[in-house]
């Protein structure tokens, strides 16, 4: 589908660049006019430039790819020509040859051709360079996996137009299935090529700086729709071991957790101090203190801390809960109204929170 736009050259539609100047001058006010048609919200002009200045320049400079990625975010009736550039044009350059083609990918999947995204991936990722480029193979899984919902939800809606038709009818059953067969093939289907994907992802060896977040989340939900829960799990724990330090990791733990194992308390607290660690200001210190204050022998001191450093955040500042469990750990142990952590803090925050200092 992609291959018989690489390499094609139009001569009649590149005439009108030849009567330019020298290539850089010409590159120069290019990049000006697209500047200034981006600004006037031109869109389609802007096209026409961009297509003039990927004819006359083989090197086109990241910022520049990226200005161009703002005429076609912004005009869903140029979907034709844009691709067509796209195919034309961007796939030829060398240089920044991977990002193109996920730019490509994406843009037709938010046109919503998310099958047409897809196929043109997949009829690349194969070779060079692309079958090395994680991010790739982890849209694969992505496109699959929305393909997947879009199916489900099909299903769904045909499902309730049968129970809808039966309860007016009146009939006790229907000789119908309630699943068509052919389209429970279809869900299998997309559902086990997405997890085939993303389990070539994770094999895939990939850095700390990669930012494989949303692909986790992706891959996890699918697990748990699945009704695969304790794999979504073990999903989640690898990549925590991989990057220690990635707090959406963290936070995916936190939830699965919460919602699929509430009686596991000490692994929630667990990962609750480890992402808390990481980030004082998020929502999640509530959550860790409220655990933190139900335990036996209560840590007033390292709940106070957490609440304060939490506060400090001018974001959390009119917080109700926050300032509940402050006032709750400040009634337990009341010592710590003297402590030099709530003094420095007192005058500044009666001036801010005046309705939520009462000492």
């Amino acid at each position: 589908m992609m291959n018989e736009y690489i390499g094609l050259h139009d001569p009649d539609s590149l005439k009108k660049y030849r009567h330019f100047g020298p290539v850089s001058g010409t590159i120069s006010l290019l990049l000006r006019v697209l500047k200034e048609q981006l600004l006037n919200h031109h869109y389609a002009d802007a096209l026409k430039s961009l297509e003039g200045l990927l004819v006359r320049c083989d090197n086109v400079p990241d910022m520049a790819r990226r200005l161009c990625l703002e005429v076609v975010l912004h005009d869903a009736g140029l979907y034709g020509d844009t691709l067509v550039l796209f195919k034309r044009f961007f796939l030829k350059r060398l240089k920044y040859r991977e990002e193109t083609l996920l730019d490509l990918c994406i843009y037709i999947a938010q046109s919503g051709n998310v099958q047409e995204a897809y196929e043109t991936l997949q009829s690349q990722i194969s070779a060079e360079p692309y079958n090395s480029n994680p991010l790739l193979r982890g849209y694969s899984g992505v496109f699959q996996y929305l393909l997947w919902e879009k199916e489900v939800a099909s299903e769904k809606q045909l499902r309730s137009k049968k129970e809808e038709a039966a309860s007016s009818e009146c009939s006790g059953s229907s000789d119908e299935e309630s699943t068509p067969p052919s389209e429970s093939l279809l869900i299998r289907a997309f559902s086990r090529q997405a997890l085939a994907h993303f389990d070539t992802l994770w094999s895939m060896s990939f850095s700390q700086q990669d930012n494989m977040d949303y692909f986790i989340e992706v891959h996890h939900k699918l697990l748990v729709a699945l009704g695969e829960k304790k794999k979504a799990f073990e999903v989640l724990q690898n990549c925590d071991e991989k990057f220690p330090r990635r707090i959406p990791i963290k936070r995916l733990l936190c939830k699965h957790l919460r919602e699929m194992s509430p009686a596991k308390v000490r692994r929630r607290r667990h990962y609750l101090k480890a992402l808390v660690e990481l980030d004082e200001s998020c929502q999640e210190v509530i959550e860790l203190v409220e655990m933190l204050l139900e335990k036996d022998r209560v840590d007033s001191t390292l709940c106070h801390h957490l609440l304060l450093f939490h506060l400090d955040y001018p974001s959390n500042g009119h917080h109700p809960k926050a300032w509940k469990l402050l006032e709750d750990v400040h009634t337990s142990q009341a010592e710590l109204l003297q402590s030099e952590a709530w003094q420095s803090r007192l005058q500044l925050w009666r001036e801010l929170y005046p309705d939520k200092i009462k000492h």
